[in-house]
This record gives C-alpha cells, sequence and structure tokens, in this order.
C-alpha cells in the first residue's frame, strides 16, 4: 500500500494508532533519504496526533526519528535531551528493543561529538538490550558504525568481526539497506589488507543489492538520494576498480555512470509531466492547496495560520497517490547503460568529459 494512501485511510477510519505509525514511517523515509527537515513535519504531525490519545502519550518510534533528525541537522543538544527523557520512559512500557535504539542513538551523538570512548561504551548495552528483543536490524547498525569506529581507531580485526557480526544479522532478516553497506565496508576493509579478490566478491553483491534498490526506485530523485546514502559501496567500487582498471577508464566510467549519470538521464528522458494529463481529483486538490495558500498569506492570527497549515498537510497526502501515479506515467522504458565508447562517439573534437570522484574517508560517518 502507497503510505500517502494509508495516512488518508487511517485518518479517515479514525485509525489513531495507525495514523501516527504512518506518519512516523514518512518522517522516516526522508530521513534516511536525506532529508531531515522535511522529515520534521511528519514527526511533529504524529507526536501531536499521539497525544490526543492517553495509550500512545509516548511513541518511542517517533521520537526516535525525530532524534536522528536533530542529530542530522546539527542540533545535537536538543537530540540528547529527547533521548534521554525518552530513555527514562522505557523501561516502564517494558520496551526492550526502544532502549536499543534510544541507547543507540547516545552512542550516535557521541560519535558526533567524537568522543570514541563513550560511543563504543554505549554501543554495548545497546547491543544486549537489541539481543534480548531478538532486533537484527538494530544489531545491524550497531556493526555498521562499531566497525567504523574501530577501523579509525586502527582495531582492524575487531572492525572485520563486527562487521561480519552485522552481516549475518542483515542476512538472517533480509534487511536490504544495511546490508550493502556492511557488504561495502568490509570489501574496502579487505582491499586495504591486499585481498582483492575478497573484496570484489563483497562489492558484487553490494552492488546487486544496490542494483535491486535502484531497480524498484518509484522516481528518479528517489534513485539519487538511494546512491547518496549508499556512497560506500560507490566509494568501495571507485577503489577497486581504480587499482584494477591498468589504463583503462571503461570499468570505472561503468560506476560513475550509474552513481551519478543515470537518474539524470531518465529524468531528462522522462515525458515531460505537462504533457500527461492530470485527473480532475488532482487539479481539484491543487486549486484547493492553493486556496489555502493564499488564506495563509493573508492570517496573521497564531491559530488560524496553524489550522490552515495543518488543512494544507492534509491535501497535500491526499494527493501523494495521485501525484505519484502521475509521474509514473511520465515514464519512458528503461535506457541500458551508457558505455564509455558511446560517450566518446558523441564528443566533438574540442569537448572534454571529466569525472571527479572524491569519496569519503574511511572512518568518516554519512550524514
Amino acid at each position: 500500500m502507497n503510505l500517502g494512501h494509508a495516512i488518508n485511510v487511517a485518518e479517515t477510519s479514525g485509525d489513531t494508532s495507525s495514523l501516527v505509525r504512518w506518519l512516523t514511517l514518512f518522517g522516516h523515509g526522508y530521513v534516511e533519504l536525506g532529508r531531515p527537515e522535511q522529515a520534521f513535519d511528519f514527526y511533529e504531525r504524529a507526536l501531536k496526533v499521539a497525544r490526543t490519545v492517553p495509550e500512545l502519550q509516548m511513541p518511542f518510534m517517533t521520537l526516535v526519528g525525530k532524534a536522528d533528525a536533530l542529530v542530522k541537522v546539527g542540533r545535537v543538544s536538543e537530540a540528547e535531551e529527547l533521548v534521554m527523557t525518552t530513555l527514562a520512559e522505557a523501561p516502564k512500557e517494558g520496551s526492550l528493543g526502544y532502549q536499543a535504539e534510544l541507547t543507540l542513538r547516545l552512542a550516535f551523538i557521541a560519535v558526533q561529538r567524537k568522543q570514541t570512548a563513550q560511543a563504543l561504551e554505549a554501543m554495548s548495552p545497546a547491543a544486549e538490550f537489541a539481543r534480548a528483543a531478538g532486533g537484527n536490524r538494530i544489531l545491524a547498525g550497531i556493526a555498521l558504525e562499531r566497525a567504523r569506529i574501530l577501523r579509525a581507531a586502527n582495531r582492524s580485526s575487531e572492525s572485520e568481526a563486527a562487521l561480519r557480526e552485522g552481516i549475518t544479522a542483515s542476512r538472517s532478516m533480509g534487511e536490504r539497506l544495511l546490508l550493502p553497506r556492511l557488504l561495502a565496508q568490509l570489501a574496502d576493509l579487505q582491499l586495504s589488507a591486499g585481498r582483492r579478490a575478497q573484496a570484489s566478491e563483497l562489492l558484487q553483491e553490494a552492488d546487486d543489492l544496490l542494483e535491486g534498490l535502484l531497480t524498484n526506485a518509484s522516481s528518479p530523485w528517489v534513485r539519487v538520494r538511494i546512491l547518496s546514502s549508499m556512497d560506500g559501496v560507490v566509494s568501495a567500487r571507485i577503489r577497486l576498480e581504480g587499482e584494477h582498471s591498468s589504463g583503462d577508464p571503461s570499468r570505472l566510467f561503468a560506476v560513475l555512470e550509474r552513481a551519478r549519470a543515470r537518474s539524470l538521464v531518465d529524468l531528462l528522458h522522462a515525458r515531460p509531466l505537462s504533457d500527461v494529463r492530470k485527473p480532475e481529483d488532482l487539479r481539484k486538490g491543487e486549486r484547493r492547496i492553493a486556496a489555502l495558500q493564499l488564506q495563509l498569506l493573508r492570517t496573521t492570527g497564531r491559530a488560524s495560520r496553524q489550522r490552515l497549515l495543518d488543512e494544507i498537510f492534509r491535501a497535500e497526502e491526499q494527493l501523494a497517490p495521485m501525484t505519484t501515479e502521475l509521474f509514473s506515467r511520465s515514464r519512458r522504458t528503461a535506457r541500458t547503460a551508457l558505455t564509455l565508447r558511446e560517450m566518446q562517439a558523441v564528443l566533438r573534437p574540442d569537448e572534454l568529459l571529466l569525472e571527479m570522484a572524491l569519496p569519503s574517508l574511511p572512518h568518516s560517518r554519512s550524514s
């Protein structure tokens, strides 16, 4: 089910708990795709709805997501305060999983502050909570961060052990977003140790998983965001191909073509949205949003402005399924990958294509 449609169904039926969940998942999606500023709208809306039901006064999943978004935008002290307050309430609910998630956030905050010892210290109880709760996804996330910290501290064998533990946890639950990153990080570690064959095998699996994610992405924008979150996979592949290319840039070009060019070209090849006839319901919804925005410009009262903002938010949610369908109809048949030879064939004698790849340092944490 499309999330936008799920929100509409939950709201129409008065299913408050589902509405909080779907709004929170929307927020998680924006954080995962590197747009934390937009995630706040969904988290705040979820918290506002939750406050209307006594049983939902402490929606842990929403609060964990909001803490992540705060860290992403650099509001670390606010994130820490939120985590500490929520963590104090978690034992009352008997939620080992959320205690694991919240304790892990304290480790992330310590990483942001470059407090390595404190970060590793916080990860131990987080892992214990996760094991007790059967939270393999949480264990995989802990492994990814722990391995990164250990490698930066030149503790390579411990870093490798952490990655292998995370890979095992990810495989057991079919985790598609963390597994490619774990595989790529282990591949980069193997490459640093001169074990190129093992690195190549690991990266091939990571590539296959990444290709599956990109194939199922709903739009070029989503594909770009997926690739941004998978920069470790791309960087490790660039490093491997750079060492293997022996003067032949075609393999490196293939990596960069997928990572940078394909989504942009797909977008350029798509039918203009202006050429796709909009359904009457979509046009009606857009007119309503425009009218609400005009009212917002003319309203000075804070309460009235908040009411209008809520109405605009709901109206945009109702349009989400229709706009997704409209974009899908604008897409053309998927094209094949562009090769270096094909690229060279269209360049004029006085033209030069320069691609630069600047991978992050192995110990840096992706934002």
